[in-house]
């Protein structure tokens, strides 16, 4: 299969693109940046020394005209995985980053999808679409109310287009991943933000204790989102974390 994946620089999605064309995939790993890209050609070029790889990297700022590069593309699969996070308050966040994160996270990948689709359905062909949401889509973490309202969208919105697709063209096939937490420096970035010190030292304090720093376990449910020819709508991971959320939804 060929593979694009957003935001592929580092953590999950860099693992998940190395892991596939280890299987045997040709794979697009994309940045946002161009220094992004110097940086993720470094890592790239040193493995293909030692292994025999089908990896091309590629500039695609998900918000920009880049997005039409897809279009020249042969793509079976494409997985969006590029996301920022914003935290704080919501009260205290200033629109312009609201807007942002929601730019980034939703209305991008909205876009991408749907330019994919349409190039799929002229030529009438199969293809697969994997959604990058979170956990906390299912229950808002306080003081990441902003970064976590994007992922409810996600969640929201893609489940929708699963039910449509069945509907209108059952060619594609569409997941969406909803990962807890993951030790990549992303979460610790958005509690950076958080204005309060004593409000960030306690969150901060509460994800160094349940961040998983092993990545295989939601790499493998992407993988599989992948690979299978009957993908499930939702796939989560890791399963202590999904099983917590889900017991806090019927006693919150």
């Amino acid at each position: 299969m060929n593979v694009l994946i957003t935001g592929a620089t580092s953590g999950i999605g860099y693992l998940t693109g190395l892991t596939l064309a280890s299987r045997n995939h040709k794979v697009y790993m994309t940045t946002h940046t161009e220094k992004e890209l110097e940086y993720l050609n470094k890592k790239i070029l040193s493995l293909k020394d030692k292994y025999d790889l089908d990896i091309e990297t590629l500039k695609l700022d998900v918000t920009s005209s880049d997005i039409e590069k897809i279009r020249n593309l042969d793509l079976d699969a494409l997985y969006c995985h590029a996301s920022i996070g914003v935290g704080g308050s919501v009260l205290e966040t200033d629109m312009s980053r609201i807007k942002e994160n929601y730019e980034v996270n939703v209305f991008s990948n909205v876009k991408l999808v749907k330019s994919y689709i349409e190039k799929l359905k002229e030529s009438d062909k199969e293809g697969r679409v994997v959604i990058m949401s979170s956990l906390v889509a299912n229950f808002p973490f306080p003081y990441l109310g902003v970064y976590s309202s994007t992922k409810a969208s996600l969640t929201s919105l893609f489940t929708s287009m699963y039910f449509e697709l069945k509907r209108e063209y059952p060619k594609v096939k569409l997941s969406i991943i909803e990962p807890g937490c993951y030790h990549t420096g992303f979460n610790q970035k958005m509690i950076s933000e958080i204005g309060d010190p004593s409000v960030s030292l306690f969150i901060g304090k509460v994800f160094n204790m349940i961040e998983k720093q092993n990545l295989a376990s939601i790499v493998i449910k992407i993988v599989v989102a992948i690979e299978t020819d009957d993908p499930k709508r939702v796939y989560r991971a890791p399963l202590d974390q999904s099983l917590m959320v889900k017991i806090l939804k019927l006693i919150v």
